[in-house]
């Protein structure tokens, strides 16, 4: 599995405590993306049809990911709930997302957010230039531009 991975790039963790989180939907462990690759050492509350996507920022809630879905690149289907590695499709650049996310498709016409994990560089690992220059969460951004 950490072949199939190579070497990330970008790490993040699952948490339990984001808004829409929940007794069913949950993840939690790390999370790498390489150049060819998603990796997830962790596990994730059991479902349906569930599905990687990666963001250009992080989504804590359904409304959030309706909201970026024009935005966010689907990796591919998950098919376990405890470790899994998922090929990114050819020509993506995992440089221009900040987050991996969790979402599960098959719940008749609504789906719903089931984990996700904020990206920054690997340890070690420069930071690219489209990742430094992504979008800094909105109280940050206002705090910045205050005198």
């Amino acid at each position: 599995m950490a072949a199939q991975a190579g070497s990330a790039l970008f790490t993040g963790q699952f948490r339990r405590d984001l808004k829409d989180s929940d007794a069913l939907h949950w993840g939690e462990g790390r999370v790498s993306v390489g150049a060819q690759a998603v990796r997830l050492q962790g596990r994730f509350a059991p479902g349906p049809d569930y599905q990687l996507y990666l963001s250009p920022e992080l989504i804590e809630t359904e409304a959030e990911f309706l909201r970026l879905k024009g935005q966010v690149l689907r990796v591919g289907a998950v098919k376990t709930f405890q470790g899994f590695v998922v090929l990114l499709p050819a020509g993506a650049d995992p440089a221009r997302y900040q987050a991996v996310v969790i979402w599960c498709e098959d719940l008749g016409s609504s789906s719903l957010l089931h984990a996700t994990a904020n990206l920054d560089p690997a340890p070690g690992k420069a930071r690219h230039r489209a990742f430094s220059r992504r979008a800094r969460p909105t109280a940050e951004r206002a705090a910045s531009a205050s005198p």
